[in-house]
């Protein structure tokens, strides 16, 4: 079966990714998956390494297939190995498409969006969105609103992840969030239904499915991937504490 992972978040998004842009694309291709968008909190930053990440990949393939496809000649009999000749073979050879996007974080709403441009129009308008938002507030930081992405949003593909606790009476005010948005793209807009596991992830997908019936529109099965590889789980945890505001010695204690 094959699937797109459309919600990642690489270590260009300040203390939540764990992993850089390159990581993410190469495991992607080793997975098969489709495809990855590289989604950054306000930002198309982290895109960028991950296009020439992709680029090497490629390259790497095309140079063994050109390899397989030369004549391999046996100096001592002068006779062509042919093709079971040991050979460099490619590392992926399906390798994944890239998609283009950011994670929305707006100053008003529950709800983060995923904005995909599906043409060159739509990620200039992007661009100008987050130029739009980064030009309110100080260096490194972004303010943008639920109308700055109405007003910028046409042509992109607009995945809801709404942020407050869906079993336990968040979904009303997510659900007035997604239909205001929803209603100026229409057929462009989902709910992005991610797990966590905590031991809960059944309920909260049947949470996922009502909310997407009530809004009317279509749910979509996300990752919300912070790493490329159990080995920064320890990383991603020790972001998580940051984020949150605790030191070493509290968890020691705790």
């Amino acid at each position: 079966m094959k699937y797109a992972e459309l919600c990642t978040t690489s270590n260009f998004t300040f203390l939540k990714g764990a992993s850089h842009p390159e990581e993410l694309v190469i495991r992607a291709a080793a997975f098969g998956l489709e495809a990855i968008a590289i989604t950054d909190r306000n930002t198309l930053a982290g895109v960028v390494r991950a296009y020439a990440a992709l680029k090497e990949l490629k390259r790497e393939a095309d140079d063994a297939i050109k390899i397989r496809s030369q004549k391999h000649i046996d100096p001592s009999s002068r006779q062509d190995r042919g093709s079971n000749t040991p050979i460099m073979r490619p590392a992926y050879t399906n390798l994944p498409r890239l998609i283009v996007g950011s994670r929305l974080v707006l100053q008003d709403s529950v709800v983060e969006w995923l904005a995909l441009p599906t043409d060159r129009a739509a990620y200039s308008r992007l661009t100008r969105l987050l130029t739009v938002g980064k030009r309110r507030t100080k260096k490194g930081e972004c303010h943008l609103l639920q109308a700055d992405l109405v007003e910028w949003g046409k042509g992109m593909i607009l995945i809801a992840l709404p942020q407050n606790d869906l079993l336990n009476r968040g979904a009303d005010e997510a659900l007035q969030q997604i239909q205001a948005v929803a209603q100026h793209f229409p057929g462009s807009t989902f709910l992005g239904a991610a797990p966590r596991y905590d031991g809960r992830d059944k309920s909260r997908m049947n949470a996922f499915a009502t909310l997407a019936h009530r809004a009317a529109v279509p749910m979509v099965a996300v990752g919300d991937v912070l790493m490329h590889h159990g080995s920064r789980r320890q990383l991603a945890d020790t972001l998580t504490c940051m984020r949150a505001g605790i030191t070493i010695d509290q968890i020691g204690s705790r």
